[in-house]
C-alpha cells in the first residue's frame, strides 16, 4: 500500500510540474520555472524512493 501512495505523490508532483512549466511559458514569471525545476528534482527522488520501496517487497 505505500508503494501505492510514493507511486501517487510522484505523479501529483509531476502534474504540479507540468501546470508549474505552463505557467512559465504564459508569461507569469521566473519563478514557476524555478517552481518546475524543484518539483522536477522532488518526482526524481520520489521514483527513486519507489523503485527502493518496490525492491525491498521482493
Amino acid at each position: 500500500m505505500s508503494y501505492l501512495a510514493i507511486l501517487a505523490a510522484g505523479v501529483f508532483f509531476l502534474i504540479g510540474a507540468i501546470i508549474s512549466l505552463f505557467m512559465f511559458f504564459k508569461g507569469f514569471g521566473k519563478s514557476y520555472l524555478v517552481l518546475t525545476i524543484v518539483m522536477l528534482i522532488l518526482v526524481y527522488f520520489i521514483f527513486d524512493l519507489s523503485g527502493s520501496a518496490f525492491n525491498s517487497l521482493s
